[in-house]
């Protein structure tokens, strides 16, 4: 039998060493940081058949580059309770559907209402530095038209403010006119092509998260021309901050970014992993979609402006409410406004990519709207080129 794999085996007199498994402490690898998130989660659905709840908690752990770890959340979590998640979601959500069925009378017994709050505890411990920590809470307000909300005909999400606050402002207008049911269908080729044409905001924020997506990616470099002239779009952060001070997915603080200035672009996202790499200095805007993912460099929230005053809404106006891109195509499709009551719909119909919408730009119609259905975003509606959909 070998003595091979077994120190204290040898020759007779032989002595095992004091340590049979020495290690090269000038080799002991480096501290990693560590990375801890605990969060609480609630929802209340209400709908015409009553209200529904769904609480969760989740303790998550990331540690250099090995993957998160799970653990079952022990009394009080690592950073302390999360708090009540559920707490208030009913009146809440009752109240958010109230009001939007008093603009939407006619989808009552279709509307159904899902209001989510989260509240995030992190701390990010570096090698050389004081731990850090943060927390934020994350309101949203979900609304779903259709027979079933697991399976809606159309939804729309936004960020709220908290228990105290309603929809925010522009979004049960964007609401009505986006889900709005006129009887007649019109082909859009049939439309007069003299009327002028606009993009309501959900369809405007559609366009901004596809394009976003392309500047993000580095598939537009700075400087490029990336809209009108007259569209600003900026990255400020969360939208809702956290104390005492904002910080992105790596733990860094979040810097307030011009993205577009005259219609071009001047930065993309950068995150901390990129600055290590020599790729440029960080932005602050590293995004985590959950702690088992690592922070990637990303838009936190992107808020479009058009400079110049904004004009009454024409008389007749041709609206685009309905965007699908589909391979690559994109349709679009919406209504034939009347003094603002939509008298037919229109499409969906081949148009021209979300880049020559934000080309053409003319005039903002409105308030932003605030839109969190995907990257939170505000856009208000506006004028375009009347020869978009030629």
């Amino acid at each position: 039998m070998s003595d091979q794999g077994h120190p204290f085996r040898g020759g007779r007199g032989a002595r095992p060493p004091a340590n049979p498994f020495p290690v090269d402490r000038g080799t002991a690898p480096p501290p990693r940081e560590m990375h801890v998130k605990v969060s609480a989660y609630g929802e209340c659905l209400a709908g015409p058949r009553g209200v529904r709840l769904v609480e969760g908690w989740e303790e998550g752990l990331v540690q250099g580059e090995r993957a998160a770890l799970v653990s079952p959340p022990p009394v009080g979590g690592r950073l302390g309770s999360p708090g009540r998640p559920l707490a208030g979601l009913v009146a809440w959500a009752r109240r958010l559907r109230d009001d939007l069925g008093a603009a939407l009378p006619g989808r009552a017994p279709r509307l159904h209402v899902r209001v989510s709050r989260a509240r995030v505890e992190e701390t990010l411990e570096r090698p050389g530095g004081p731990p850090r920590h943060w927390k934020r809470v994350i309101s949203t307000g979900e609304v779903l038209l259709g027979e079933t909300p697991e399976l809606p005909r159309w939804s729309r999400t936004t960020l709220v403010e908290g228990p105290g606050a309603g929809w925010p402002p522009g979004f049960v207008p964007a609401v009505a006119r986006a889900v709005a049911d006129p009887p007649e269908e019109l082909p859009a080729r049939s439309l007069p092509g003299d009327l002028p044409l606009a993009v309501d905001a959900f369809a405007l924020a559609d366009f901004l998260r596809w394009e976003a997506a392309a500047w993000a990616g580095g598939q537009r470099r700075p400087g490029s021309p990336v809209a009108a002239p007259v569209v600003i779009v900026d990255d400020p952060g969360f939208p809702f901050p956290a104390r005492p001070v904002d910080r992105d997915g790596e733990g860094e603080p979040v810097r307030p970014l011009a993205v577009v200035r005259d219609g071009r672009l001047l930065v993309r996202p950068r995150s901390l992993v990129e600055e290590r790499r020599g790729e440029g200095r960080s932005t602050g805007s590293a995004v985590r979609p959950s702690w088992r993912v690592p922070g990637r460099a990303g838009w936190r929230f992107l808020r479009l402006a058009v400079r110049g005053p904004a004009p009454p809404w024409p008389a007749r106006v041709r609206l685009v409410t309905r965007t699908l891109l589909a391979g690559g195509h994109l349709l679009v499709g919406g209504v034939l406004l009347d003094h603002g009551w939509p008298r037919a719909r229109w499409g969906l119909v081949p148009a021209p990519p979300p880049a020559a919408w934000l080309g053409g730009i003319r005039a903002p119609l409105g308030i932003p709207v605030l839109d969190g259905s995907g990257v939170p975003v505000a856009v208000p509606p506006v004028l375009v080129e009347e020869g978009l959909l030629e």
